[in-house]
């Protein structure tokens, strides 16, 4: 069904000296391999797997099928090799993008895109036409392609016209072009030759069913004639194949010069052609222009950072964030109560008071916040209570934070962070708030990250279809935010022993960002 040939074949087994990477540098410089599959369970060495990845992808498709996705399947990776993968799917699949690396999920795609990304054109867009001999099948797989993000566009008027010319009466013409069961081997040449002339399409599907008459060799035959004709038209468009027979495709398809990858399911032949396009868009943007960001004050930071260990004193990630230039909410600390009262008279009511204290992460949990507090006199009294309450609880040298309260007109809560995970440092920004945890509207991707990525990760996001503006709503600039990620980048780059960072919320506003509350964590 695939006809691949084999020229290596590696088991590297629990790795003891020998990992991805260096049979991956092989076969980089291995003239006589065309594309590499791997099956991946751990990611052994990811920084510099990534690197030679990226590298090896601008020579030939490097293709990686993960076990170990599921919980189960976490359990039998663990059991099976000593090794437990941490991080979770989103951040293995934003690993493989920023890698080159295309990931699948299926055996059938895994194989067929080794011939479909070797052997095949390219797709230069996501238009796809598809061509059957049956409505059904046409039907399921325009909404596999659509599920996948492929377009299936009406073909234009005059190739329909064109098309409407040969085949019968009864033939739709629009896209899918359904010949109908009686379509012969040479009404699949023809409309395959045709369809290949419309500008507006990029890749083509054949559909065949084998009917009583019609014989899937001939077809086949037919395919490769017309593959042949429209590359020397230069019509050339990515063309793949569905067989639905109990008999394996025929093996003409397989043979040279372009051997036509076929797949069984729709939605196998939809995700390959999707896996296609986003290996053509990979060796086009490669993410290799990775930097960090120079405005940064590392001296400051650097000496904020000596001699500290565990959760950081807010006043500490305060200063830190300053030297990064974030857009942190002005913000005053204290321990002592008559002096919250004179930082207080300096600043903008309605004030925001929070409490920390050895121990205490969740603010909110433990009532260790209080908003909407209009003047001193009101400060006063929460303050009393807020240490009280955290007295009574078990709390130890308990301190105080000011900050004036942002306003929440034009608002989304977001939040930023960064954590450490097997694949490396990883930012991440998603919705804010107290429901973070529920929403999981999340993207995340590998520390280094470059601008584009930044910007592609909050585009990612479900609440940017409102930030790109959503009816009579103006449209949010997501540049602070991405700026926001980059900033975070280069401090882990620079300060590796920095393991966790929490910047929620971030209230975004159309024209600006603000962060209110943060935390960071350092593990030496």
């Amino acid at each position: 069904m695939f006809n691949l040939g084999l020229r290596h074949f590696i088991s590297v087994g629990n790795r003891a000296d020998v990992g991805t990477a260096d049979v991956l540098s092989l076969w980089k410089e291995d003239s006589e391999t065309e594309s590499i599959l791997l099956y991946l369970e751990t990611i052994d060495q990811p920084r510099r797997l990534r690197f030679t990845a990226l590298k090896t992808a601008q020579l030939k498709p490097v293709i990686a099928l993960k076990g170990g996705q599921s919980s189960a399947g976490l359990r039998a990776t663990s059991s099976h090799t000593g090794s437990l993968l941490k991080s979770s799917p989103i951040l293995q699949q934003a690993y493989f993008k920023q890698s080159s690396i295309i990931s699948v999920n299926d055996l059938p795609i895994f194989m067929g895109l080794s011939t479909l990304l070797t052997k095949q054109p390219l797709p230069n867009g996501n238009r796809v036409a598809i061509i059957t001999n049956g409505g059904g099948p046409g039907i399921l797989v325009t909404d596999a392609c659509e599920n996948n993000g492929l377009s299936v566009p009406e073909l234009s008027q005059e190739i329909q016209e064109e098309l409407r010319e040969f085949l019968p009466s009864e033939a739709s013409v629009g896209n899918p072009v359904d010949m109908i069961a009686s379509a012969t081997p040479e009404h699949y040449r023809k409309t395959v030759e045709t369809v290949a002339k419309d500008p507006n399409i990029d890749a083509i599907i054949v559909i065949f069913i084998p009917p009583l008459t019609t014989k899937a060799e001939d077809v086949a035959r037919k395919l490769k004639e017309a593959m042949e004709n429209i590359h020397s038209s230069g019509h050339c468009k990515t063309l793949v194949a569905m067989f639905l027979s109990e008999d394996d495709p025929p093996a003409i398809l397989f043979e040279e010069p372009f051997p036509i990858p076929t797949f069984t399911f729709p939605d196998e032949v939809a995700k390959a052609l999707a896996k296609a396009l986003e290996y053509k868009q990979a060796q086009e943007n490669s993410y290799k222009s990775y930097y960090l960001v120079d405005d940064i004050n590392f001296k400051r930071i650097s000496e904020t950072l000596a001699d500290k260990e565990g959760w950081l004193s807010a006043k500490d990630t305060h200063e830190i964030l300053q030297a990064l230039k974030l857009p942190v909410a002005r913000t005053e600390f204290t321990e002592d109560i008559d002096q919250l009262l004179s930082l207080a008279a300096d600043m903008p009511a309605p004030y925001v008071l929070k409490a920390e204290a050895p121990g205490l992460i969740h603010k909110s949990d433990v009532g260790a916040i209080r908003l909407n507090i209009h003047n001193v006199s009101e400060l006063k009294q929460a303050a009393v209570s807020m240490k009280n309450s955290l007295i009574e609880k078990g709390y130890e040298n308990i301190s105080f934070i000011l900050q004036s309260q942002q306003s929440t007109k034009d608002a989304y809560e977001m939040m930023a962070g960064v954590s450490h995970t097997e694949l490396g440092h990883s930012v991440v920004v998603g919705q804010g708030g107290t429901a973070v945890e529920v929403l999981k509207d999340i993207a995340t991707g590998v520390v280094p990250i470059t601008k584009e990525f930044a910007n592609e990760m909050i585009k990612g996001l479900k609440i940017y279809n409102i930030l790109k503006g959503y009816r009579t709503q103006r449209p949010y600039d997501i540049s602070p935010l991405a700026d926001i990620l980059l900033r975070l980048a280069s401090l882990v780059e620079v300060f590796p022993e920095i393991k966790d960072i929490d910047l929620n919320p971030i209230f975004l506003y159309p024209d600006r960002a603000k962060i209110v509350d943060f935390r960071m964590l350092v593990e030496l």
